[in-house]
Parts: structure tokens; C-alpha cells; sequence
């Protein structure tokens, strides 16, 4: 209840706009225990400690272990497959927990801050991937159990992207949360399909969609294509994309249908004919090569009736790399670790350094974790108001409230930063004009 108490600290307007559509962001951020000594590497097979350095051959030394209900966090997400560090010392492993902060996230690109990012629900778990879906869908239960309306989840590709439906995506979708994610290579091109039509990157296509334009993510991913040439595909891929005959039923069910079919077809195919009431509006054709030799029922049915779980493992709410996706993935992913890099500002709450809560145990460090977070929330509050009212009162000539100014980054302000993201995201749709802006590496 203590995130429940700080929302509530915030004018009935601003509660009233957060519920009316939630999107949060959610990531996980190493808790490194009080006492930073852990066990040996485990074996994978057995779940045992090993008593031998599989590389060097030596002996591992016993230890004293303070934290034993802690683990290992990879900080490195290469080394994430791994169960701890081989040798001292490993920069790339902290002894601790894992936590999963969902934080506030704006509904759409604005100028002016609508409502402070604030965390709004945390758990604290053991490290590893096999906790990960599980806490995932206790954090967000407990925002939707609090009165939020389940709107948007934006996750990093630790989540959608590598868990299995069965434990992620189906209890997240049936919660009412849309989803917002990036995939990794090995999910780019054609994944899996329904009825002859094909699934690429969370969206079903027309059985004759050309391979080059199925394909097109992967060949930008792999540079044999240009930035123009990949974001042609992707507007040419949109002509051949299923459509929705009708509206979800009661049980989660849509019926689809074939682009070239209806008075709003977007399409020209042989083995359609053309509706007597489709507009006069220049349309993409099926080549006769890319004809399927035998038709399945999205090509011979009026419609396709698709489950909840249809694609569900790669489905997502907008077209992936389009300018609504790039903002959307954007503006969450950064205000995610945002307010991860704010908790551990060690001028205030220093969420990330043990030695200012010498404190064991499991139970205890959550406690001390949720009384940070709460604390950093009543500060992102207080600024948020602040700004407000001094906004306020430099607007009241005009008789606009404008709400406090969302700031540049001094580095983009004044041009320090010269870092450039590889192509294909060295300029996402939507990013500030002259801004070299792309979204947290993918880990």
C-alpha cells in the first residue's frame, strides 16, 4: 500500500489522467545485499556448489556466507546464463536480489510533464530468468488490484521477447495490458503463422507478401540494406497486413480477413475478387509468383477466426519500428532506467549502496527498498508540483496552464554527447530534431 499512499499525494486531475490509461515500464535493477561475500558457482545439472574451478582446476575455498538467501546478479547481461562469478575479483556479478520496479510512463510524446514518473509497484525476488515472468505478473496485478486501469507495459527484451507465453504474455493479456517490446534477432523475419497467413514481428501477413519485405528487419539487422530502403519496406509491408472483420468477442476471439477482401481492401490478388463497393484508390497487387500454389482458408474464407493466443508470444500493441512504436519504446524505456539512476543517486536515497543500510535479511532489505522508493516518489511529487505551480504562475498572462517544461539534457542541449547508435537505430521515427536518440541497448 505505501505506492497506493504516494499516489495519492497527487491532485485529484492528475490521479484522474493516470487511470484513465496506466502505462508503466518495467525493469529489473540489482538490491546488492549488506554483505557482499557469496557462494561458489553452481552446477547447472545438479544445482549443487561446485568444489572445482571447471577452467583452472583448482579448488574452491568454503565460505562464510552472512546473505544466504541472495544470489548472484549478472550486471553483464552477456554472462546472465551463468550462476556466479568464477573467480575474485568479477566486476560483473553483485551479491544480492533482483528488483522489479514498474514505473510511470507519459501515454504519448508531450511537451510538458502530465504527471510525475513515479514507481507504482514493486517486488523483490531472487536473481535469475526463472523469476522473472512470475514477479513481473505480481507487480502489475497489484497496479490493477489498486484501482489502475491496465493500459500499456513497456519491457526491455529480457521479458516478452525470450519468456514463454504460458507464464508472461497470456496472464499480462488477460489482465488487459498491452504490450510494448523490441525482439531479438533470432524473432525479426517470419515467426510461425495461422491459416496460410504469415507472422512477422507481431503482425499476420497475406500469404503472397513478398519475401523482401517479410524479410525486411532481418536484412536491415544484418546491413545488407540502407535506413530508406528498410523503412520503404516496412510502409510497402502495411498493404498486406490481415485486418480485423469485426471486433473482439466477449471470449477474445477476431475474426480476420484478407487484405484483398472488402470495400477497404488494400490489396489486388488473383484469387480475389474485387469488392463491387471498393474506392477507385491505387492498390498494391499480389504478384502471380507469390501466389500460394495451394490456397489455405485466409485465402479461400470471408474471414479466419483468431484466438487470444494466437501469436500472442510475439504480438505486440503497435507495428514494430514505426514512429508509434519508436516513441512509445523510447519514452519507456528511458524513463525506466531514468528513475532507476535517480533511487541510486547516493546524494539521497542511494538505493544501490549497501553500506548505508547495514541491515541481512531477505524481509528487511524489501522493507528498506519500499521505504527508498516511496521516498524517491514524494520527491519526484514535490519537484513535479513545484514545477507546476511556477509554470502557472508565469502562463497566468496568456490563461494557459502549461504544466512544468519537460527539460533537454544538458549533454543534447549543448551538443556533448557524440555517441551514435549503429544503423538501424541510429535515428528512431519521432526523436528531437538533431538529436542522435535511440533507445537503451538492447539486453
Amino acid at each position: 500500500m505505501p505506492y497506493l499512499m504516494t499516489f495519492r499525494l497527487l491532485p485529484r486531475e492528475v490521479r484522474r489522467k493516470i487511470n484513465q490509461h496506466t502505462t508503466v515500464g518495467i525493469d529489473q535493477t540489482p538490491m546488492v545485499a549488506a554483505s557482499p561475500r557469496g557462494r561458489s558457482p553452481v552446477d547447472k545439472k545438479t544445482g549443487l556448489e561446485l568444489r572445482v574451478n571447471p577452467k583452472t582446476g583448482k579448488n574452491y575455498s568454503d565460505k562464510l556466507v552472512l546473505e544466504h538467501d541472495s544470489g548472484w546478479y549478472p550486471i553483464n547481461a552477456e554472462r546472465r546464463e551463468e550462476s556466479g562469478p568464477e573467480s575474485k575479483p568479477d566486476k560483473d556479478f553483485v551479491w544480492g536480489r533482483a528488483g522489479s520496479i514498474a514505473v510511470l510512463v507519459p501515454n504519448r510524446p508531450v511537451d510538458h510533464a502530465e504527471f510525475p514518473n513515479i514507481a507504482l509497484g514493486f517486488s523483490m525476488s531472487l536473481p535469475g530468468t526463472q523469476h522473472v515472468a512470475s514477479e513481473t505478473v505480481r507487480v502489475l496485478q497489484s497496479i490493477a488490484d489498486r484501482g489502475h486501469t491496465p493500459g500499456t507495459v513497456v519491457a526491455d527484451r529480457l521479458y516478452f521477447a525470450t519468456l514463454t507465453p504460458e507464464v508472461l504474455h497470456i496472464p499480462v493479456k488477460e489482465m488487459g495490458w498491452a504490450v510494448i517490446t523490441d525482439y531479438k534477432k533470432t524473432g525479426l523475419g517470419i515467426k510461425g503463422g495461422k491459416a496460410g497467413a504469415k507472422q512477422v514481428e507481431g503482425r499476420h501477413y497475406c500469404a503472397g507478401t513478398p519475401k523482401d519485405l517479410l524479410n525486411a528487419s532481418v536484412d536491415a539487422e544484418a546491413h545488407t540494406i540502407d535506413e530508406d530502403t528498410y523503412r520503404k519496406r516496412l510502409e510497402e509491408r502495411t498493404a498486406f497486413e490481415l485486418r480485423p472483420k469485426e471486433k473482439p468477442d466477449a471470449r477474445g476471439h477476431t475474426p480476420m480477413m484478407c487484405p484483398a477482401v472488402g470495400p477497404n481492401a488494400t490489396l489486388e490478388c488473383p484469387l480475389r475478387e474485387l469488392h463491387r463497393n471498393a474506392t477507385n484508390k491505387i492498390r498494391t497487387a499480389v504478384l502471380t509468383g507469390n501466389v500460394p500454389e495451394a490456397p489455405d482458408s485466409i485465402c479461400t474464407q470471408s474471414s479466419v477466426d483468431f484466438g487470444p493466443e494466437d501469436g500472442i508470444r510475439d504480438a505486440q500493441l503497435f507495428r514494430y519500428q514505426s514512429k508509434e512504436w519508436s516513441d512509445a519504446y523510447r519514452i519507456g524505456r528511458n524513463t525506466d532506467e531514468s528513475y532507476h539512476a535517480y533511487v541510486k543517486d547516493v546524494g539521497h536515497e542511494a538505493a544501490d549502496t549497501p553500506a548505508r543500510r547495514r541491515i541481512r535479511g531477505f524481509a528487511a532489505h524489501q522493507i528498506m527498498a519500499t521505504m527508498l522508493l516511496v521516498s524517491a516518489n514524494i520527491r519526484k511529487i514535490v519537484t513535479f508540483l513545484t514545477d507546476r505551480e511556477t509554470q502557472t504562475s508565469k502562463s497566468t498572462t496568456t490563461g494557459q496552464n502549461l504544466g512544468p517544461l519537460r527539460k533537454t539534457r544538458r549533454r543534447d542541449r549543448e551538443g556533448l554527447s557524440n555517441y551514435k547508435a549503429k544503423w538501424p537505430l541510429k535515428v528512431l521515427p519521432g526523436a528531437p530534431a538533431g538529436a542522435e536518440l535511440d533507445p537503451p541497448l538492447r539486453t
